[in-house]
């Protein structure tokens, strides 16, 4: 826990309404929320029989795979690449390149896409090879990517597809509205020709854009930091950006509300034990508590950063918390205070405090200490609770 310098503690009485100071009257005091949880919200049910098995057999907390086929899928419950292998429990998804195509690529050759590929370079990182725009703004091009979508999807019996690059910031100094325009006719020319019993779920970044949440039902939040080879954590503003971000796409995706969170870790060296240092576990536990929380159907993996090594990217480390079974969740997301919220499960909850404050929070089978950026899992006790 961060030991902080001394100001006027600030206690939250159990209305939740307001803050009574107290001098430090010169000894140190310390920021603490003291506060009795709120009864929980209700879980919001879903009743669309096409994602009710994959659903079903979510865990408590559910880790996704963002390409990297060569991991397998038996410890995912989300995964993409170019070519999926299907699951009857798991949603599998393809990635289709619309914006751009590797020049002599298999992954990104396609049957009749010629008249779309220009000569125009895309502003691609060497890392990832000679890239060319394809001309998405052809008026043909929505339809022959939504029957693209449905050939593929039947040949690798994907459950939806992955679009990169979901945003109207492209390179080239090309009109973003005109950006805009393509996007909203490619998703809906897809929905129309797959129906609303498929994912189409999209990499949005950082970004805040429900021009298409009408279309899609997934969202990829991959949070690049600024500067982009920055090793360090993120800020505190971030991390409630983070917060923010995961509730703005929660309230306007179509269901079911795929929300695959992927922060950044702290990067020191390329090795597990680096990963697995303390600092990376507890970014990685508060992560995992704000993507289990927040969200309706959310997914983490705490990965790392792309320049971390010039070839491959999303790598990352298996934690042991992420196989804590506290079963199914009994209610949505419930705030406690600014950055302090929890969900129950069959046997206990997840809560989380993204503030630089430790707080004690009272709930009916007793108190939870939980400290400044830190997630809990907490098993649920005849006398107590036992948290993680």
């Amino acid at each position: 826990m961060k030991r902080l310098l001394p100001v006027a503690s600030c206690i939250l009485i159990t209305t939740l309404t307001g803050c009574q100071t107290i001098s430090a009257g010169g000894q140190e005091n310390y920021p603490i929320i003291v506060s009795t949880a709120p009864d929980p919200v209700p879980v919001v049910q879903n009743s669309n029989s096409a994602f009710k098995r994959k659903l079903a057999n979510r865990k408590t907390i559910n880790v996704f795979r963002a390409w990297n086929s060569k991991r397998g899928n038996r410890m995912y419950g989300l995964y993409w690449t170019a070519r999926p292998r299907s699951s009857s429990t798991k949603f599998a998804l393809m990635e289709i390149y619309w914006n751009y195509h590797y020049i002599g690529k298999p992954w990104s050759t396609y049957p009749g896409q010629e008249p779309f590929i220009t000569n125009k370079k895309w502003n691609h990182d060497d890392e990832y090879g000679k890239t060319v725009w394809l001309n998405y703004f052809d008026p043909r091009f929505p339809n022959y990517f939504s029957n693209l979508t449905h050939q593929r999807s039947k040949k690798f019996g994907a459950d939806g597809l992955m679009i990169d690059w979901w945003h109207n910031n492209h390179p080239g100094g090309v009109d973003k509205n005109s950006v805009a325009q393509a996007r909203r006719s490619i998703a809906a020319a897809v929905r129309e020709k797959m129906g609303d019993e498929f994912i189409i779920l999209a990499n949005v970044n950082w970004r805040k854009d429900k021009s298409t949440h009408d279309l899609i039902n997934g969202v990829f939040l991959e949070l690049y930091k600024t500067p982009y080879h920055r090793q360090n954590a993120y800020t505190l503003s971030e991390i409630e950006e983070i917060e923010q971000l995961i509730e703005f796409h929660n309230a306007y995706l179509m269901e079911p509300k795929l929300i695959a969170l992927e922060p950044w870790r702290i990067t020191k060296e390329i090795s597990d034990d680096d990963r697995n240092s303390e600092e990376n576990r507890k970014y990685a536990k508060l992560f995992a508590a704000m993507a289990t929380v927040i969200p309706k159907n959310g997914y983490i993996l705490y990965a790392d950063g792309n320049p971390d090594t010039p070839k491959g990217d999303h790598a990352h480390f298996f934690y042991d918390f992420y196989n804590i079974d506290l079963g199914k969740p009994t209610s949505s997301m419930t705030k406690i205070d600014d950055g302090i919220a929890y969900k129950t499960f069959e046997h206990g909850l997840i809560i989380y405090n993204r503030t630089n404050r430790p707080a004690k929070v009272k709930f009916e089978k007793g108190e939870i200490e939980i400290g400044a950026l830190e997630g809990l899992i907490c098993e649920e006790l005849t006398l107590g609770w036992n948290c993680t």
